[in-house]
């Protein structure tokens, strides 16, 4: 066996006790980060799903809001002719994943038929454990034309 030399195993320790304080001091700073991008990805999302007008805005918009965000799409845009369906979310995989915060989402969804935008939906769910069955949060709905069986109609 070959011998180790005493500064070989000094040197070693110098790096391990130079690594450990790195880890710990990038590790929150990583996820605060992380924490950064997901209110920015949805506040970016919600600006321009706002900016949106409900007979107003066209399926050329929408598609280009898909193509801002697309990294955010929570499944393939379902576009034809005149129709379009086009939905986001933005989860805390990570924090809810590291026992950081309870599980939550973003999300928007806006529909296109006749090619004008006819239907926005955005949510904020979080699981605070208060509705076994549900998540708690808010959302708005924007319909051009209510659908029928709404209290309201």
């Amino acid at each position: 066996m070959p011998e180790v030399s005493k500064s070989r195993v000094d040197r070693h320790q110098c790096r391990w006790q130079l690594a450990i304080p790195a880890v710990v001091l990038l590790f929150p700073l990583g996820l605060a980060v992380y924490a950064y991008a997901i209110r920015a990805n949805a506040r970016a999302i919600l600006r321009d799903v706002a900016t949106l007008k409900l007979g107003v805005s066209s399926l050329e918009d929408v598609k280009a809001l898909a193509a801002r965000h697309r990294n955010h799409l929570d499944r393939a845009m379902n576009c034809r002719e005149q129709t379009c369906s086009v939905s986001f979310v933005v989860p805390n995989t990570w924090l809810h994943r590291l026992r950081l915060e309870p599980e939550a989402a973003f999300g928007a969804q806006v529909e296109v038929n006749g090619g004008k935008v006819d239907f926005i939906h955005v949510i904020l769910a979080r699981n605070t454990r208060v509705f076994p069955t549900s998540n708690s949060g808010g959302m708005t709905d924007e319909y051009l034309k209510p659908p029928v069986g709404l209290a309201w109609t």
